[in-house]
């Protein structure tokens, strides 16, 4: 049937077939080749007209982490962050729709900015986060980010010494009781801020000496089980509120929290001007720390934490003394820590030579 209809075509159109099929000869390709390719082209076009625009896409996603803020799953500087990058997607490509921008967009506008490589290294993960979520959403197939290649820098992680981990969990247990256990946990089992802050008195297993933290509030969606270490197991026992639902009030939780770390002395807002300024991890990264010098066992500790074992030691790892590590794990509530002072103090006593009594 085809070849019939075939001889209907007029003259005209079956001198363009021949033109077509001689220029395409050379290609080693047919004129129903060409058609194929370019309806294709066609079908392309319509679906980056159909497709939504930058500018549209960018304030959803926003919106969608101001609403996990709101859940106390994002911090607000995370947020920030996020705002700043909406800003420059829609200054800068807030008219073209998202099946139409490319690798060369983004690369042209990082190349053109006089910035150092750290933050030309955030701002590539910006961007690259805001196309993960919109294949996510069903909204493109693609991620231009990933054939930007970059080198991050490295440098050694930020941890607490023993001795400003002891002032930390002091103040907190005078002065913000409350926020004790919080603490506790990310210093001495070393869950991420948003695992602790969620994580729930049901999920810590005291005979068990385990903790459970659920996927639902994982960052990597994985469930697992935390040792807690002896240091830890004092602490946990020495609080004497409830034990049900969450570990902390998630209502003012920001607030409290922003508060102590001010009356520690970091810098915060117009506080503490010159003081330095909180690492959202320092606790994680301490109890990695202090950790491996404990037990030398990267692979048990990368499960225990819910990394791999490349990010552990790219990231959570800082040699520290050996004294350090000591001071670190001896680090109590200051209950215990006065009962094991008198128990010293009463055999010492008992020790003393009658001589000496007498003198």
């Amino acid at each position: 049937m085809e070849g019939v209809a075939g001889l209907t075509l007029s003259a005209e159109l079956r001198v363009e077939a021949l033109k077509a099929e001689t220029k395409l000869k050379p290609h080693g390709k047919t004129v129903m080749d060409a058609v194929s390719f370019y309806v294709s082209h066609l079908e392309a076009e319509e679906k980056k007209k159909q497709s939504r625009t930058i500018h549209a896409l960018a304030e959803e996603w926003f919106q969608n982490k101001k609403a996990k803020l709101a859940k106390g799953v994002l911090r607000a500087r995370t947020v920030t962050d996020i705002g700043g990058t909406v800003k420059i997607l829609q200054k800068h490509w807030g008219t073209l729709r998202i099946a139409e921008m490319t690798t060369e967009h983004f690369q042209k506008y990082l190349d053109s900015l006089e910035i150092k490589q750290q933050t030309f290294a955030n701002m590539r993960s910006q961007f690259h986060q805001f196309f993960n979520w919109c294949i996510e959403k069903g909204y493109t197939n693609e991620n231009p980010l990933k054939k930007i290649a970059y080198e991050k820098p490295t440098k050694d992680v930020q941890i607490l010494t023993a001795k400003e981990a002891r002032k930390l969990m002091a103040e907190v247990e005078s002065e913000f009781p409350h926020l004790t256990i919080y603490h506790a946990i990310c210093l001495f089992a070393g869950l991420r801020p948003t695992e602790a802050r969620l994580l729930k008195w049901e999920d810590i297993h005291l005979d068990e000496r385990q903790i459970t933290v659920w996927q639902q509030t994982s960052k990597v969606k994985e469930t697992r089980n935390v040792k807690i270490e002896e240091t830890l197991l004092y602490w946990l026992k020495a609080h004497t509120g409830t034990k049900s639902g969450s570990i902390v009030k998630q209502k003012g939780f920001r607030t409290a929290t922003e508060k102590f770390r001010i009356a520690l002395g970091y810098k915060l807002g117009d506080e503490n001007k010159d003081g330095p300024r909180w690492v959202e991890d320092i606790l994680r990264h301490s109890f990695a720390s202090y950790w491996i010098p404990k037990y030398s066992h990267l692979g048990q500790l990368a499960e225990q934490m819910g990394n791999s074992i490349k990010t552990i030691k790219k990231h959570y790892k800082r040699i520290v003394k050996t004294s350090e590590v000591d001071a670190f794990w001896s680090i109590l509530p200051q209950a215990e820590q006065e009962r094991r002072e008198a128990e010293i103090t009463e055999v010492k006593r008992r020790h003393v030579p009658q001589d000496s009594k007498s003198s």
